[in-house]
């Protein structure tokens, strides 16, 4: 049998070492990477420092609280990891024949809270009485993923420009446009009158949406043309803003068309005005553009989304 000479260097080499540092070098911390390998982040540590000590350079420079940001060293590392570990995943994604009887496809599908429960859920159940061949998973996320590092088949989010074909990783394509409309309950505009400009709103109460960014809550805002006006109620809870809409806390915006927004009996007002408007994109690893149930699935929610709409 003929042995292959290779350097000590790639014969010794570790490649759950270079798992770990795939996912540091992708997270920027430590700690928040270690969910991603099932390990402690003090094991995670010892993968990079070992990795570190047997190429005899340093991959990372340290920050405080765990973070980390990659050497020169360990850009050009990370670019070669990255193409094995996306062909890896290519090979490993792509559906085959099930291999027992009743095995079923999985197909993971990701969004904001509001949208994975009340309109892409929805749908999702519907399209599959269809394809009861496949398992979906609807996740409910508080703000964009990496598509690739969350194993996620499809996203439904905003535009996020990390994710714009780094090495050919993922696709996002337009997707839908969502408006946020104002709605009232009858018993509110009974009591206070329904406004009939946006100037008019500064003399009603308003629920507004908060949100958590970095450490703090922050208010959602709604404007007059002159003026930001305060809120009578706040949520980052799509279902409480509803209730205090039904309440007759105050005005509410929030995305139309929405089966629970129907449901709630409030009355659309100021038709013709938008208080925000949400471009959302359709983004999958790029090893699944050619993948039939993807795309289908695809072709399948542009189509129900514009009928929504409509």
């Amino acid at each position: 049998m003929q042995i292959l000479e290779t350097s000590a260097y790639f014969r010794d080499l570790d490649w759950d070492k270079l798992k770990t540092f795939y996912y540091v070098a992708k997270v920027g911390n430590i700690s928040n990477a270690a969910p991603f390998l099932n390990l402690t982040q003090s094991c995670s540590s010892r993968h990079i420092m070992g990795l570190e000590k047997h190429l005899g350079y340093p991959l990372f420079s340290r920050r405080t609280k765990g973070g980390v940001q990659l050497t020169r060293k360990g850009e050009e590392l990370l670019e070669v990891v990255e193409t094995v570990y996306l062909n890896v995943k290519a090979f490993t994604s792509r559906h085959t024949e099930p291999l027992q009887p009743g095995e079923k496809r999985k197909i993971r599908i990701a969004s904001g809270h509001t949208l994975a429960a009340y309109l892409i859920n929805d749908l999702i159940l519907e399209y599959n009485q269809d394809h009861p061949e496949i398992l979906f998973e609807v996740i409910g996320l508080a703000h964009n993923i990496d598509v690739i590092l969350h194993d996620v088949d499809i996203a439904i989010q905003t535009y996020d420009s990390s994710m714009e074909n780094i090495n050919g990783q993922a696709i996002q394509e337009p997707f839908c446009t969502l408006k946020k409309k104002l709605y009232a309950s009858q018993h509110y505009l009974e009591k206070y009158g329904e406004p009939k400009s946006v100037n008019d709103l500064k003399h009603h109460h308003l629920i507004m949406s908060s949100y958590l960014k970095g450490d703090s809550m922050k208010d959602g805002e709604i404007y007059t043309t002159h003026e930001k006006l305060p809120p009578a109620f706040l949520s980052n809870t799509f279902e409480c803003l509803i209730e205090a809409a039904q309440k007759g806390k105050g005005i509410v915006g929030i995305y139309e068309n929405m089966k629970i927004v129907q449901r709630a009996n409030l009355q659309n007002i100021l038709p013709d005005f938008s208080i925000h408007t949400d471009q959302l994109y359709f983004v999958i690893p790029d090893y699944l553009k050619d993948d039939k149930d993807i795309m289908d699935l695809k072709g399948y929610l542009r189509k129900s989304v514009r009928i929504v709409q409509n």
